[in-house]
């Protein structure tokens, strides 16, 4: 039996991307023809589940039982109201029935489902994310199928490209958190009232029964992914297009109320804001890599389990696992209290994969500190920026990762699973314990967050104190205007407007200019109404032999000569592309474009480039009276809205007069250019492209 420690009071999610097979099988046949991945020494890594008990699962959790709901997906890439009439998707249950670690039973617990992206087993049900909203399933004969579903919250908008609702994942005072992509949402509870409407991609909590849902952070981010949670009850996330240009995938501390980059879309949205200053940082930036699941581990390095043992230090750094679907990759972070918040003190790779279809989504421990890394395999294409060929053939698995000589304990596992049982949260809401922390400005924070979730106006004098002793720290000083606004007394803060130390009267200024702030202009209609964007073109047969022909053509190429076709004038790569260099408005920034795609994707890019689009950078048309333009949409300033067109020229069109915006196909990158090259010159180009890392 096995028991992912993270459940309780932690991250016990399974995100949810599911197979079309319902299953209940004996011992499985594992696919053994995939390299398995890379670990440091002294660490082993097995293939724990594989075809035909999943096919490409996505993310997974443990019950208190030790079974396993994995997150199992068709295979399909389908947009919103083909997934709504298929429904292909379904969560299944794992079992390890002979206890050797290894899953040898399937059952498929959840069908028809549109897209979950998350799971967490939670006093006896199963709670989904699969839009529009949050699902609780629950089996009530324990025969391994969901004969009970309701929807608790609802009205989480979704296109298919997986930027979505992801989660839920339970904090340490009983709330659920989740998360929702840049997508639009109008959002009611369980009991049919209206929470909120807008479009801002956003963290939001709710008590286990679908009440009390409120926005926990915002931003202008594209796609917040995965959560875990610090004993204090801190989050900390995973977030995809936390920047644009260039693109950065981010792990992010999420605070009451923050409002986050990326600045673009926080000004075409700023109505939908409570700002309180600068738009707040993350704790580190990744670069281009598509960040999906997070784990904040609690064992010794991948050794015994801490329950058995003495309580970490609050100064000790917490160990994170994130992975990376783009660089095939899972990343070691560790994470140090950095005045008010945290930085990575330590960023380093743990497993890797030469498999060019080895695309790693999620990472949650075991009971006896083992990791488990899941492996979606090559279905997925549509929003990312590697995968433009949807392979579906290429089944995903699910890997152990464990020290050598670490033992696999039946025992071990059922005294820690009893132990968990009695560790369940306090479903009332609990404070953060700011009394915890051992550094002033963490715990300054701590108390501000706990008095903008009361919002007693009696507590506007603790406030002011705290104000006093902000030395410079954005995180800090967000929690204090922040809990001023909560709080909403204007007349009590205005006798503050003069005080004699600097730092009260800014964050008394601060807290009044939101509170007064207009919101009477409203919401671009352009943004709040964007369409969905094109997937992209899929390749016919002919398409696809000359991309396999040219895949395998054994001319060498050279990087120092590849560098002078992609500065060439013919190829105009460098007019749109940059590296290492300032970033540019018309195309993806390349700097790192070899660690994060392969031969055939670059061959793809460049012979077939309407095949799909990086995030981002999806063209659209839109119309006027008189004109038609094509191109990449960059920004909207002084009622203007401004294109990149394939011209290499950014087009200023007046909002009055777009008549329709609609998605296009057709890339503003030219297609044939192998054709303007020679063989050796497109060798080239492709090896230079492939250094870039």
């Amino acid at each position: 039996m096995r028991y992912n420690r993270d459940m309780s009071p932690q991250k016990a999610t399974c995100a949810a991307l599911i197979s079309l097979i319902n299953i209940v099988c004996g011992p499985q046949a594992i696919a053994a023809d995939r390299p398995l991945p890379k670990v440091p020494p002294g660490y082993t890594v097995q293939r724990v589940a594989g075809p035909p008990l999943v096919q490409h699962p996505v993310m997974a959790c443990f019950d208190e039982r030790g079974r396993m709901f994995v997150a199992d997906n068709a295979g399909l890439n389908l947009r919103k109201e083909e997934l709504e009439k298929q429904t292909p998707n379904m969560i299944r249950l794992l079992e390890d029935t002979d206890g050797d670690g290894v899953f040898d039973k399937s059952t498929v617990f959840a069908d028809k489902m549109t897209f979950p992206q998350g799971a967490l087993w939670h006093d006896g049900a199963l709670y989904v994310a699969s839009p529009p909203g949050i699902w609780r399933l629950e089996d009530t004969d324990d025969d391994g199928k969901a004969d009970k579903r309701k929807m608790l919250v609802r009205g989480f908008e979704y296109t298919g490209n997986a930027a979505s609702v992801h989660g839920p994942f339970l904090h340490p005072n009983g709330r659920l958190f989740f998360c929702h992509g840049r997508k639009g949402h109008k959002v009611y509870d369980a009991g049919g009232k209206l929470i909120h409407e807008g479009k801002a991609a956003a963290v939001w909590s709710m008590y286990p029964d679908g009440t009390d849902v409120e926005m926990h952070a915002t931003g202008g981010m594209d796609n917040p992914v995965e959560l875990v949670f610090t004993p204090e009850g801190d989050v900390i996330g995973t977030c995809n297009l936390f920047y644009a240009r260039p693109r950065g995938d981010t792990l992010v501390h999420w605070v009451y109320g923050g409002v986050y980059p990326r600045k673009d879309f926080v000004d075409k949205l700023s109505h939908e804001f409570i700002r309180t200053g600068p738009l707040l940082p993350e704790i580190h930036n990744f670069g281009h890599v598509a960040v999906s699941g997070l784990c904040r581990y609690r064992g010794d390095h991948l050794g015994p389990n801490p329950v058995t043992g003495p309580n970490p230090k609050p100064t000790d750094p917490h160990i994170l696992y994130v992975t990376q679907f783009n660089t095939r990759k899972v990343i070691r972070v560790e994470l140090q209290r950095h005045g008010s918040t945290y930085r990575a003190s330590k960023v380093e790779n743990f497993l890797t994969s030469d498999d060019p279809d080895f695309r790693p989504t999620d990472v949650f421990e075991d009971a006896d500190g083992s990791l488990l890394v899941v492996d979606t395999g090559g279905w997925f294409r549509i929003g990312c920026p590697v995968s433009q060929v949807a392979k579906p053939d290429i089944k995903g698995a699910i890997y152990r990762v464990r020290k050598v000589g670490a033992p696999h304990d039946v025992r071990t596992y059922t005294a820690l699973l009893k132990q968990h049982l009695h560790l369940k949260p306090n479903h009332g809401i609990q404070p953060q314990d700011w009394r915890a922390s051992t550094q002033a400005m963490h715990r300054n924070r701590l108390l501000a967050t706990r008095l903008a979730r009361s919002a007693r106006a009696n507590d506007l004098p603790k406030l002011l104190w705290l104000s006093k002793t902000e030395q410079d720290d954005p995180i800090l000083t967000h929690a204090i205007v922040f809990a001023m606004i909560r709080i909403g007394d204007t007349d009590a803060l205005s006798r503050y407007l003069n005080h004699s130390d600097l730092r009260v009267r800014s964050a008394t200024r601060a807290a009044l200019a939101q509170m007064k702030r207009s919101t009477a202009d409203g919401p671009s209609t352009i943004w709040t109404r964007l369409p969905p964007a094109s997937f992209g073109q899929q390749l016919d047969e002919a398409q696809l032999r000359q991309l396999r022909d040219l895949i395998n053509d054994p001319i060498h190429g050279d990087p120092a000569r590849g560098r002078t076709v992609f500065a060439a004038k013919s190829t105009a790569c460098a007019a749109c592309h940059s590296v290492k260099g300032e970033p540019n408005r018309l195309g993806p920034d390349l700097s790192k474009v070899g660690a994060i795609r392969g031969r055939r994707d670059l061959l793809q890019s460049i012979l077939f480039p309407s095949a799909g689009f990086a995030r981002g950078y999806e063209p659209y048309m839109i119309e006027t009276e008189t004109e038609r333009h094509v191109g990449v949409l960059v920004g909207e300033t002084n009622g203007h809205i401004e294109l990149a067109t394939a011209a290499g020229k950014v087009v200023s069109v007046e909002l009055k007069a777009v008549r329709s915006i609609k998605p296009s196909n057709l890339s503003i990158m030219p297609a044939g250019l192998d054709k303007a090259l020679t063989k050796q010159e497109l060798a080239d180009l492709i090896a230079y492209l492939q250094s870039l890392k």
